[in-house]
């Protein structure tokens, strides 16, 4: 007889998140980033660019979370035989979230569709599942300040081999990967999405390991809630500090300039959004690691998106508790 998982309660905090972050990833594909003359950022720009896509997977890790045993009875994970059940609906949910994301990449369209790298993470992250708070801390902390570590060398050794301007243009598919890429470029696909594409599988596990570490919290108690809100508040601020910090330093923000081909009036404004600068031209560059800028999938932008994930996510759960009147 086939086990079944526990039905877990839904926590309407979690719920308001998830819309919040699906708001903010339309917005920032309907609603311009700059102004016109690409000198300022716009208020969508600056509040959602990069931070709903995260928000958004970092909800995945919370679910999966929830999913595996994290709102159950005893606020543990889910151990064999039932682990094994929840793996399978995981994969099954994956299969099909790739074979949906490819599909929608088939269409005329403009957005950057998450699905398919989606999918990767829901797979990337079942070995995961058994774990409780502290070891995914761990994990998750480790991911998001390694793997960009990772991405930066795997990419100074890819331009030195094919070249830089070879690399940069020509080993990502630079839309939302589709059925046709499958079939006719499955190599490149695979690095698009593992490495090089929007939401890269190599970085954006660590959101998926951050949510988590979150979904492993008691999120229904008020003092959780307030410390996710806080702590992600303080996060954000400092990653975002030290970012400008390191670029003050003699030469950083002139050797991002000419790196990514942005000129001095624009700078501002695209570090701000991410909105049109190509990061990747300088991500073997040490300069690189002082960007807190939207999917440029660096330390500081992993931290500071993690930080106002937690915010969002603290501030809904304490809404939430507030209306219920609890």
């Amino acid at each position: 007889m086939a086990l079944r998982t526990e039905v877990s309660r839904r926590i309407p905090g979690v719920d308001a998140a998830r819309g919040i972050a699906l708001l903010g990833m339309i917005a920032t594909h309907l609603m311009v980033l700059v102004s016109a003359d690409g000198t300022e950022p716009t208020t969508v720009g600056l509040v959602f660019a990069g931070k709903s896509s995260a928000l958004f997977a970092t909800l995945a890790g919370v679910g999966l979370a929830l999913l595996t045993g994290g709102a159950g009875a005893r606020r543990a994970p889910h151990q064999q035989p039932r682990l094994g059940w929840d793996r399978r609906q995981v994969a099954i949910r994956a299969g099909l979230l790739f074979v949906i994301g490819l599909a929608c990449g088939s269409l005329d369209t403009n957005v950057a569709i998450i699905l398919a790298h989606y999918a990767l993470l829901f797979i990337a992250a079942l070995p995961f599942l058994h774990l409780g708070a502290r070891v995914l801390a761990g994990w998750a902390a480790a991911w998001l300040l390694l793997s960009p570590v990772v991405a930066s060398l795997l990419s100074a050794v890819m331009q030195s081999a094919v070249g830089a301007t070879a690399y940069v243009d020509h080993w990502r598919i630079w839309q939302t990967p589709a059925l046709s890429d499958l079939l006719v470029q499955p190599g490149l696909l695979a690095w698009d999405l593992v490495f090089s594409g929007y939401y890269p599988v190599l970085q954006w596990l660590g959101y998926v390991l951050f949510g988590l570490f979150l979904g492993r919290l008691r999120l229904e108690r008020t003092r959780v809630s307030a410390a996710l809100a806080a702590g992600g508040a303080a996060l954000a601020a400092t990653a975002f500090l030290v970012s400008r910090g390191l670029q003050s330093l003699p030469g950083v923000l002139e050797s991002i300039s000419d790196g990514t081909g942005v000129g001095p009036a624009r700078l501002e404004a695209q570090l701000l959004t991410g909105a049109a600068i190509s990061t990747e031209s300088i991500q073997a560059h040490p300069v690189w690691f002082t960007l807190a800028t939207p999917h440029s999938g660096a330390p500081l932008d992993l931290l500071l998106t993690c930080g106002t994930s937690a915010m969002v996510l603290g501030l809904c759960l304490l809404l939430c508790t507030v209306g219920r009147g609890c």
